[in-house]
């Protein structure tokens, strides 16, 4: 049970390794909230991060940081974690690790493309994607592509996103990154709903919900697009 199980964290002895406390409750954190247990999550996420601090880690204390401003910038604007940000860019620079530059930029372009500055967002991801070349990584390419998507979809440029998406869907093929998978069929299947390729919507849209099933937010995510498609075209009844 993952209940009883962060519960005992709280009363862990001092001889557990904090790295080895660090980065299992970093991975609880993380499956609490892809659950929707956001609660759960965020003791979690306390937990890794008093860890961290023990463990005098530079780097893990990065990697939880990053785990922070990525599940927490889902829902809060730049601004809003412009604070935690400041101290994280000083955080990852000192580790020299260049994945986590990577995650970084990913993490500020998506607030940037929330705030609808396209441009500035493209500039993190080109900068991600430098460092990708010199330091490939097949799960971050596949999250820079679907965020690059995302840009191009804002920009209106429908038949780039499409691509982007299918490459973010390869690189998924690659790394086994089941996030990225869905993501991808998801939000292809949405574009080409809109765009009245109802027939290879449909058919996306029923794949990405058979393979989330188990996965909350894919699942309601890929629902809710399905049920946009159905009331878009009027069949109100299997919209419900």
């Amino acid at each position: 049970d993952l209940s009883a199980s962060l519960n005992a964290t709280a009363t862990l002895s001092k001889e557990v390794d904090p790295t080895v406390v660090c980065r299992r409750e970093r991975t609880r954190c993380r499956a609490y909230f892809y659950r929707g247990d956001y609660a759960a999550s965020m003791r979690a996420l306390q937990f890794a991060r008093q860890a961290a601090i023990e463990s005098g880690s530079s780097l893990l204390r990065a990697q939880i940081g990053l785990t922070d401003l990525t599940l927490s910038s889902a829902a809060q604007s730049l601004e809003a974690t412009s604070s935690a940000l400041t101290d994280l860019k000083r955080l990852v620079a000192h580790t020299g690790e260049p994945h986590l530059m990577v995650e970084l930029r990913l993490c500020v372009a998506r607030a940037e493309a929330r705030s609808n500055s396209l441009r500035e967002a493209e500039k993190h991801v080109a900068t991600a994607e430098a460092l990708l070349e010199r330091y490939p990584n097949l799960w971050l390419s596949g999250a820079l592509e679907l965020d690059r998507a995302i840009i191009k979809t804002l920009n209106g440029d429908i038949e780039s996103a499409l691509h982007h998406l299918q490459i973010a869907s390869d690189y998924a093929d690659q790394s086994g990154h089941f996030r990225t998978k869905a993501a991808a069929l998801i939000n292809s299947a949405q574009l080409l709903s809109d765009h009245g390729e109802a027939k290879k919507a449909q058919a996306l849209f029923e794949t990405a919900i058979k393979q989330a099933q188990h996965h909350p937010q894919l699942l309601v995510a890929a629902l809710d697009g399905q049920a946009n498609f159905f009331l878009n075209r009027g069949e109100h009844d299997r919209a419900i």
